[in-house]
């Protein structure tokens, strides 16, 4: 009789081991689930992050295309600057051959003054014609007077185009800033990008991990299955 009690009590403390097997191996299986869920929340971000790193590449592509095309504005623009110097390097250039045509103009009436002196004294009529002539050179120094005029208009207009060329030449300067702005931003951003691509291996590496624990977990699983199925057979064995 007391043998009997011994295997009886032997048999619920086996039966009770194995309904603590059962919970654990649901336990488990449980947590494999949940695992496999993180698991590919882990590959849906990491898609998610190869997708925003091209974004990245294609963004900086389009910049580096934005810089060539103002690089190459501003060497239009200083073409053209050059161009407006040489231009304004003619017009001084006209300028002064004007300035010695009035001179030699006030020179010859000057003569012609001198000339009509002298006729003056030869003849009335001499002197009707001197008064027409002077009438000629007088509308000579109104042209020369209006010529003076437009020389000084083209000098204003010299100084006003050296004034735009010189806030051309700070415009570029500042463009020229900005681009290298833009450069140094999107050296960071490529630095960025580097760190990311290094943050997505070692999340590899961890779930490379993850699925090796999950595999040693199963292995264990297994061996749990095996004992319950030795329990089973020692239940039976008993109960005959």
């Amino acid at each position: 009789m007391g043998n009997m009690d011994k295997q009886h009590n032997q048999n619920k403390v086996n039966e009770k081991k194995a309904s603590e097997l059962v919970l654990a191996n649901k336990v488990l299986a449980l947590q494999n689930k949940e695992k496999d869920k993180r698991i590919d929340e882990l590959v849906l971000a990491n898609q998610e992050k190869d997708k925003l790193v091209d974004e990245l590449v294609l963004a900086n592509q389009e910049k580096d295309k934005r810089a060539n095309e103002l690089v190459r504005a501003n060497q239009e623009k200083d073409k053209r600057a050059n161009e407006l110097v040489r231009a304004n390097q003619e017009k001084d250039k006209r300028a002064n051959e004007l300035v010695r045509a009035n001179q030699e103009k006030d020179k010859r009436a000057n003569e012609l003054v001198l000339a009509n002196q002298e006729k003056d004294k030869r003849a009335d009529e001499l002197v009707r014609a001197n008064q027409e002539k002077d009438k000629r050179a007088d509308e000579l120094v109104l042209a020369n007077q209006e010529k003076d005029k437009r020389a000084n208009e083209l000098v204003l207009a010299n100084q006003e185009k050296d004034k735009r060329a010189n806030e051309l030449v700070r415009a570029n300067q500042e463009k020229d800033k900005r681009a290298n702005e833009l450069v140094l931003a999107n050296q960071e951003k490529d630095k960025r990008a580097d760190e990311l691509v290094l943050a997505n291996q070692e999340k590899d590496k961890r779930a490379n991990e993850l699925v090796l624990a999950n595999q040693e977990k199963d292995k264990r699983a297994n061996e749990l299955i095996l004992v319950n199925e030795e329990l089973d057979f020692l239940r039976g064995l008993f109960k005959k």
